[in-house]
């Protein structure tokens, strides 16, 4: 659930195997022609080094001479000419393919190629770095590749040049990366030490990287030491206003909830309703309530409905007579029964297809969720089986009086039109044939 997608496949980070044993046909990467490109900086009239206004005020001169009215081809390669030097980045990239015929990213996805071998990767990755040492990509790319293949001074020397050529605020976002790297890799004590030695540098941007934490003291088997250590922290909260506390307090329950600890969730659960409680005046109540209303739709929106729940019961702690918040309440846990059902559902052999099909379907009609799911059981079943099994008014019965038994909550979020379709299908039965099927 933590591990970190890899930067790279298996096969490149592996060792290259002696020659007999070696993939055949693995084709070598091709020189490319240099990428032809206009001259911008002809087009407009000015030198490399020319500023912004003076990009601005050539773009206006160029424009009177060729209005796009007379001139539309002209025009718009000055204007491509005038969006793309104006813009730092975009410039950037145009130099680097106008100097060297090839962009950054044609060297990075080189390098990220199936089984190309370990000394073409790091030379596309070290050309890439010539060609623009700040490229950060590059060097995380480069890292991964040296520690995959033990080579852990290299591995630290392009975080070195890093730590030197970043912001202080950059750096900190590049080391948590390089925690990330080791851990990924299976150094997990070298990655607990560098986050160690990064809590003691930084000990106030835990709650900021409080995934990266949950990630190393998984795998070094130490959550219950991580909990205690956010526990301490919200202890020890002094100085913080009520909208700081209230993220403190988010974080720490959702350390708990990522490491699945039921105790320790529970605990930093009742200490935030004790915090809530704590609040009585209008202007503060409504700042948490804010606030929590704000993590209930970033999780609904990842359909992340459990953790979707919990937040807006912290927020009926704060504001039990708000109507809003207890519309969502109700809102929030039919969605999480109905896909706790979904999940069931979608494991059980004995579901009619049609049937499950047709409930995905109303609950992303009614809830705006699932659209994934239903695209995938659409695809499964083709058209002409699906109107076979329409027409199957025993099995469709069948299924019918089994998702009323089986799984209620869907029944009785649209029981009037179930109701209907089993009237339907068991119309022309008599009593025994649907006493039969239920």
């Amino acid at each position: 659930m933590w591990k970190q997608k890899n930067l790279f496949t298996e096969e490149a980070i592996i060792e290259e195997k002696p020659a007999k044993t070696r993939k055949p046909s693995v084709p070598k990467r091709r020189k490319k022609a240099k990428r032809q490109v206009d001259d911008y900086y002809m087009l407009l009239d000015v030198s490399e080094f020319a500023t912004v206004d003076e990009v601005k005020r050539s773009y206006i001169a160029k424009v009177r001479q060729y209005p796009p009215e007379n001139h539309p081809n002209e025009f718009q390669r000055i204007r491509a000419a005038y969006e793309t030097l104006r813009d730092k980045k975009l410039r950037k990239e145009y130099d680097i393919i106008r100097k060297y015929g090839e962009s950054i990213e044609d060297l990075l996805a080189d390098a990220m190629r199936p089984f190309i071998s370990t000394t073409t990767t790091v030379n596309l990755l070290k050309r890439a770095l010539l060609i623009d040492p700040e490229c950060r990509k590059a060097r995380f790319l480069l890292a991964y590749k040296y520690l995959g293949n033990g080579k852990q001074l290299e591995f630290e020397g392009q975080f070195y040049e890093l730590k030197h050529s970043l912001s202080n605020e950059d750096w900190i976002d590049t080391w948590t990366h390089k925690i990330m790297i080791l851990l990924d890799l299976g150094y997990t004590e070298d990655a607990m030490h560098e986050l160690k030695e990064f809590t003691a540098a930084y000990p106030e941007k835990i709650y900021k990287y409080w995934n990266v934490y949950v990630h190393v003291y998984s795998m070094a088997n130490c959550e219950a030491e991580l909990l205690s250590i956010f526990e301490q922290k919200n202890q020890q909260l002094t100085g913080t206003t009520c909208t700081q506390s209230m993220k403190l307090y988010v974080v720490w329950l959702q350390v708990a909830d990522a490491l699945a600890n039921r105790k320790g969730f529970v605990k930093a659960q009742t200490a935030t309703k004790r915090f809530i409680k704590n609040f009585h005046e209008i202007e503060d109540i409504a700042v948490i309530v804010n606030y929590l209303l704000e993590q209930y739709q970033a999780c609904w929106d990842e359909q992340c409905f459990t953790s979707a729940q919990i937040f807006i019961d912290l927020a009926l702690v704060a504001d039990k007579q708000n109507k809003k918040i207890q519309s969502l309440s109700i809102n929030v846990q039919e969605v999480t029964a109905v896909i706790r059902e979904i999940n069931r559902m979608m494991k059980d052999r004995k579901m009619f297809p049609v049937i499950l099909l047709k409930a995905v379907d109303w609950i992303h009609e009614k809830f705006q969720i699932l659209e994934d799911i239903l695209e995938e059981i659409d695809d499964c079943i083709p058209e002409d089986l699906l109107n076979e099994m329409e027409q199957d008014d025993d099995e469709y019965a069948a299924g019918l009086y089994y998702l009323q038994k089986k799984y209620p909550h869907i029944y009785d979020q649209w029981k009037p039109a179930w109701d209907d379709l089993l009237l339907e299908k068991t119309r022309d039965m008599n009593r025994d044939s649907r006493r039969k099927l239920r």
